[in-house]
């Protein structure tokens, strides 16, 4: 929603500003601020914070936000004594505050993320100054309350005793989310958890609500000594359920000499439900759990860690989403991660089933639920792969079924405890784990018949994949260009002196240059790389019809579109991009591109944001991994920038190429989607990166001729995937933000705007 707001001249008459939205009969205090206040911002630096962390035992406060000026603003973090003190700032592009101050053509690169360090006392401020010297200050408040420290006793157990019950590949992934969450600051997602908070009037709906369908769950934990606490926490949760048509199968790992044995007798007395199977000797992570499975009798299993919790209405959800799809086979929701205490501290928001980012991380992880006469064709967990033995019965799991029948449920129903206690503190020490995976995802390739070299990343729990192409077929890349000889210079000469992958053809697309020094360039180029051939569209500019008219020239395996303005970093990119293109069910491959200072600017798109699409994760540096490792990681998207993709030939053909009434934008997004329809999957992958030099060539949206005939295919954009944009992108989660592209959460003020 957009508003425009024109103050009278003189504010003195006047008390307040109020702005409000209307729905019908409906009306929504939007916005208001009293009059001197606004006064007093007239002219300042606009100053927002919305992301604070306090570690305060480091002396360390970590923040995000954004900052826009008249005039280039710069940042300081203050202590309470008005000294500055050290700070590392990094600065992101925020398009969300850009589109919003458009009008005022602020910088938009107008995002930061501060770490200041040795701050002490009560208090702090950051200020915002720009170029005139008017500044605008955010007070930060250090006295807030420290974090839970649990009592060193209670968490003295040995990390041999722990991995056995956690599995090291679950606990890698637990340190680093716990890592991120400390770095993000848990203010805003106690916001978001209020806002979204299941109310009792619904929890009692549920526990009225009854299913046609008998389902009924088995959730199998392993246990090995686990703290009492902690058992007492994960089997309360389980009697709390909303939805009744359960049973808790515990199997003791820990031996004949069990501490918790008592317990668990006291436990299997207290509820028929719970039911427990004693072993005399210790058992390690997968035979454990297979145990627990040996005496579950319920038609779906799920699975859980013996120190985790379930949401009270976990079940439940579990139950509805079988009801409204009986043919799934495996579902899964989204977690969080809570303390020892059980404060909730960050969430996991997850994709719909994605196979190529499973490929990469086990981002399904918990709550999954899978249906018996699925498990039984995969087999039980293997202690072969111990330490990714989750990874590994998954992927059997996809193996056995078919992916519409994969089911994510974009709900928390599931808390994932880190804790200094759990091995979580010491992922370093367990490189097996990182072996099991690997053996896990080379025995996944192997089974599907796909000829792979899987590697480790050296990120946590992250795999690459490299496929091996099959025969040497040729790319054919297609170069729009107008003048601008020095963009096409360098990256012609990237694709050619960098790249590793020699059968190429490239076909440079002359549209309407001006300059006669571009047509003596074009002379030159061709006589000094005989791969290079030069057409030229007489046309107007019009970058479908440009890309077809080259295609026609093509003579290649696949085609890839290609800016003018890019430049090859990558030497391997080709064969990245080939090796996902070559597979049956991928259509599309797009990659990684940077600007010029190292920052992501494309690490694909979401259909959805800003009202039609729009890149995620910009900003960021190039080597960060992004939330939950999206920029580290190949994955399936909706969409991909046509600035670098990839196409088979045969589906550019079958598609009969771009699309011709998008002339200048939105070209690529409705290229990816009619591939989607086709059935075939659009690749995202990081493992071939480029820089990108955005938009010389044909300039920025920024007249008014521009803005209406972005405006114009904007809207007929709208018209022809209205449904797909009420649904939401499969590929992104509903409770993350549509109006901003850097994976925040999706807030109340956000929502009622929609309804507006």
């Amino acid at each position: 929603m957009e508003v425009l707001v024109t103050l009278p001249e003189n504010l003195q008459s006047y008390k307040k500003l109020e702005v409000y939205a209307v729905n019908g009969k409906e009306r929504f205090l939007w916005y208001k601020m009293k009059t001197p206040d606004l006064m007093r911002k007239q002219g300042k630096p606009q100053l927002f914070v919305d992301g604070e962390s306090i570690v305060r035992e480091q002396k360390k406060v970590i923040l995000a936000g954004w900052a826009v000026g008249t005039t280039p603003v710069s940042l300081q973090v203050y202590d309470e004594n008005k000294k500055p003190v050290k700070i590392t700032l990094k600065r992101n592009t925020r398009m969300d505050v850009a589109e919003m101050f458009r009008e005022c053509e602020v910088n938009k690169d107008c995002g930061f993320h501060i770490q200041a360090e040795n701050v002490s006392g009560k208090k702090a401020y950051l200020v915002a100054k720009d170029e005139n010297g008017k500044k605008a200050v955010y007070q930060i408040g250090i006295s807030k309350g420290e974090r839970f420290k649990a009592k060193a006793s209670l968490y003295s157990k040995k990390a041999m005793e722990n991995y056995r019950s956690n599995g090291i590949h679950t606990v890698i992934r637990k340190s680093l989310i716990k890592l991120e969450a400390l770095s993000k600051g848990d203010g805003l997602y106690q916001t978001w958890l209020k806002e979204n908070r299941v109310t009792k009037k619904e929890l009692n709906q549920q526990r009225k609500t009854v299913f046609q369908e008998n389902i009924k769950f088995s959730l199998v934990v392993p246990l090995y000594k686990t703290d009492k606490y902690l058992l007492k926490a994960l089997v309360d949760s389980v009697l709390a359920q909303t939805y009744s048509n359960w049973e808790l199968c515990l199997s003791d790992g820990s031996g004949a000499d069990s501490p918790i044995r008592s317990i668990l007798e006291e436990y299997q007395k207290k509820d028929p439900r719970i039911k427990v199977v004693f072993n005399d000797k210790q058992l390690q992570i997968s035979d454990n759990t297979n145990a627990a499975i040996g005496i579950a009798t319920g038609n779906y299993i799920a699975f859980a860690d013996h120190d985790d919790t379930l949401a009270e209405e976990a079940f439940y959800q579990m139950a509805k989403e079988i009801s409204q799809h009986p043919e799934a086979d495996l579902i899964y929701s989204d977690e969080d991660i809570i303390d020892i205490r059980g404060n909730r501290l960050f969430p996991h928001f997850k994709p719909d089933f994605n196979p190529d980012y499973l490929c990469c991380v086990n981002y399904i992880c918990h709550l999954v639920v899978v249906k018996r006469t699925l498990l039984d064709r995969t087999g039980l967990l293997r202690p072969e792969y111990d330490g990714s033995q989750d990874f590994d019965f998954l992927l059997r799991c996809t193996e056995h079924t078919d992916s519409e029948k994969i089911r994510h449920i974009p709900k928390i129903l599931y808390h994932w405890r880190s804790h200094e206690g759990s091995t979580a503190g010491n992922p370093d020490d367990k490189p097996y784990a990182v072996i099991a995976g690997e053996k896990a995802l080379a025995g996944h390739y192997e089974r599907m018949g796909i000829k792979a070299e899987v590697e480790y990343t050296g990120c946590p729990v992250v795999f690459r994949t490299r496929f091996v192409i099959e025969g040497d077929p040729k790319v054919s890349i297609l170069i729009p260009n107008k003048d601008h000889t020095e963009d096409l210079n360098k990256c012609v000469t990237s694709i050619l002196e960098k790249s590793t992958w020699k059968n190429i053809q490239i076909i440079v697309i002359e549209n309407n240059s001006e300059r006669e020094e571009t047509f003596h360039y074009y002379e030159k180029l061709e006589k000094r790389y005989p791969q290079v051939k030069v057409v030229t569209w007489d046309g107007p500019f019009n970058y479908s019809a440009i890309n077809n008219f080259g295609a026609k020239y093509a003579d290649g395996d696949y085609f890839l579109l290609l800016n003018n303005d890019t430049e090859v970093i990558t030497p391997e990119w080709l064969e990245n991009m080939m090796g996902y293109c070559q597979r049956e069910d991928v259509g599309i491959v797009g990659a990684k591109l940077l600007y010029p200072d190292n920052t992501v600017q494309h690490a694909g798109v979401v259909v959805g944001i800003a009202g039609f699409a729009g890149h995620i994760l910009t900003g960021y540096d190039r080597y960060a991994t992004g939330y939950l490792w999206r920029l580290a990681t190949t994955q399936d998207e909706s969409a991909v920038t046509g600035a670098c993709l990839m196409v088979k030939r045969s589906v550019f053909e079958e598609l009969h190429g771009l699309d011709e009434s998008f002339a200048v934008g939105l070209n690529d997004i409705d290229f990816c989607l009619r591939a989607r329809a086709l059935g075939k999957l659009v690749v995202f992958t990081p493992e071939a990166c480029l820089y990108h030099y955005e938009s010389k060539s044909r300039g920025l949206e920024n007249t008014p001729e521009k803005k209406a005939r972005l405006q114009k295919e904007v809207d007929h954009f709208r018209e022809r995937y209205g449904d797909f944009l009420k649904k939401g992108d499969p590929y992104y989660n509903p409770n993350l933000s549509i109006v901003r592209g850097d994976c925040a959460f999706r807030m109340a003020y956000e929502k009622k705007d929609e309804i507006v």
